[in-house]
């Protein structure tokens, strides 16, 4: 996919916010576009993962023989990878797990996740994605607690600047 290597490094979660914001600034007198996972879906609410609208459809890995249902499931994420594993392929066969296919977070709703019922951006950000998840917590109901914390102060930051440009407008 021409990604780099992974390094298992985070900044601090203040400098993700603020350097996002800056470079949100930055591309828009550039007249470019800057988006992050974290508000893809930021006119667009909704309860369910992004996993939801992907049922039926699979992923198959770079090794030519791993079949996922998650395209977040990278191989970076280790053994979380295997979580979402739903079948494999061998020769010119696809071999499918239907049981565990059919226990996968299809439509799991981010109103089940106790962490994130009193979120302002619930519908926004639906519990993060169940693979990140995974791979961080060991389980794809839980939050990732960085992601977490990165989207609500970038979702805050944009709200606070779409209201200060639109009450400067206004003078």
């Amino acid at each position: 996919m021409g990604r780099g290597k992974f390094v298992r490094w985070l900044p601090s979660e203040t400098n993700y916010v603020s350097n996002f914001l800056k470079a949100v600034e930055v591309a828009e007198k550039k007249g470019i576009n800057v988006t992050q996972f974290g508000i893809f879906d930021l006119f667009n609410p909704s309860k369910y993962a992004c996993v939801s609208p992907h049922k039926y459809k699979i992923v198959v890995m770079p090794n030519n023989t791993d079949v996922l249902f998650c395209l977040g499931a990278q191989e970076e994420f280790g053994a979380a990878v295997k979580l979402f594993t739903v079948g494999r392929i061998s020769g010119k066969k696809l071999y499918i797990n239907k049981r565990k296919l059919e226990s996968l977070p299809f439509k799991f709703s981010v109103d089940k996740i106790k962490k994130c019922k009193s979120c302002f951006i619930k519908y926004l950000c639906k519990g993060i994605c169940p693979a990140l998840n995974a791979a961080r917590n060991g389980d794809w109901k839980k939050p990732d607690n960085f992601s977490c914390h990165i989207r609500k102060g970038i979702i805050k930051g944009l709200l606070v600047k779409k209201y200060t440009e639109l009450a400067v407008g206004r003078d």
